[in-house]
């Protein structure tokens, strides 16, 4: 059987034990209607169910421009919590998306169309691989090494999404590279906001950025303590850019400096 559980065979197991599954088959029902409800909402011009990031007012406060471009490490699906599904699907962006899982990285894809989803990890330039070990676990997939407690982090994936993680082996490429290999088919831009949410690696994803070929106007990740905020700051700040507000649930945002 298959890593992820297909429909079909969610729904079997599920309806083998009504009684049993009941508090789940509601929500599970609930999952595989919502983007049928958000794509007709969008085709009518509503934003309801377009907004799925957490910080997506605070973040609007600061990047709220028409037909911006990103660069995201780290997009699942391409809706959950994601900070540039709404840039994209109402102002007009589009942009570069680095998903490793070879399932999730297809139906992100279809997610998002006017942008460019490539099937990688993305590591800093220090790394001498070209593969990495990737730990799947779905929305909560990590690259091995990167979380601190991860058996913990293991049990508690496991258990809210009911899945089974597992060890895999996925791309390894800078994100510099990526930009580069899409700049080569589609032209240089100027990007407008990098994303990195990428469970604990975000350093790393940093460490792969040539800030003197492409300098963000706005950076923003995912802050897991105030030792990773620590350290992220102490890395950008010589690059030039400052802690403009922490916002979403643990996302913090910086700002180029010549920006303000």
């Amino acid at each position: 059987m298959a890593y992820h559980e297909t429909n079909i065979q969610k729904i079997r197991k599920l309806i083998s034990n009504p009684k049993g599954n009941a508090n789940k088959i509601i929500p599970f029902l609930k999952s595989k209607l919502v983007p049928y409800q958000r794509d007709l909402y969008e085709f009518f011009g509503s934003e309801k169910y377009s907004h799925p990031y957490s910080g997506h007012e605070a973040l609007l406060k600061y990047v709220n421009k028409n037909n911006g471009f990103f660069v995201q490490c780290g997009g699942h699906e391409g809706y959950s919590n994601d900070p540039s599904y709404y840039l994209e699907k109402f102002k007009g962006w589009r942009g570069i998306i680095a998903e490793p899982l070879p399932p999730l990285s297809k139906i992100c894809q279809k997610n998002r169309r006017r942008s460019e989803v490539v099937q990688s990890a993305c590591v800093s330039f220090a790394y001498p691989e070209k593969t990495v070990s990737f730990i799947d676990c779905s929305a909560m997939s990590f690259v091995k090494g990167s979380i601190e407690d991860s058996s913990s982090w293991i049990k508690a994936s496991e258990s809210c999404q009911d899945i089974k993680c597992r060890e895999i082996i996925v791309p390894a490429k800078t994100i510099q590279s990526i930009i580069d290999e899409q700049a080569l088919a589609k032209g240089k831009v100027a990007i407008d906001l990098f994303i990195a949410d990428v469970e604990g690696y975000e350093l790393e994803v940093l460490q792969g950025l040539d800030f003197s070929k492409n300098s963000p106007a706005y950076i923003l990740v995912e802050i897991q303590n105030n030792a990773k905020l620590q350290k992220i700051s102490d890395f950008l700040i010589p690059q030039g850019y400052k802690l403009l507000e922490q916002i979403g649930e643990n996302d913090a945002l910086f700002i180029k400096n010549n920006e303000q």
